[in-house]
């Protein structure tokens, strides 16, 4: 799952620079998606505590082209 997350983070990264893109997904490669952005293990991301279902996390790019935080794990949507 590692290995696909990672062709999907280089592929984003090529073919939409400088553009606002969206990925919808499940549990599981969400937080394979989480591992490749850190760099870090998903026992690592894991231990962050849980992703919860139909959260929302938005990342920008900063000059080094690295995926940073803007909101993580958001539920507010469903207040």
């Amino acid at each position: 799952m590692i290995a696909r997350a990672t062709i999907v983070i280089d592929e984003i990264r090529k073919k939409h620079l400088n553009e606002n893109i969206i990925i919808v997904c499940h549990g599981g490669i969400k937080y394979a998606l989480l591992s490749v952005l850190y760099n870090k293990k998903i026992s690592e991301i894991s231990s962050w505590g849980r992703i919860k279902n139909t959260s929302v996390s938005i990342f920008e790019t900063n000059e080094n082209n690295q995926f940073v935080p803007v909101i993580f794990n958001c539920t507010k949507h469903l207040e």
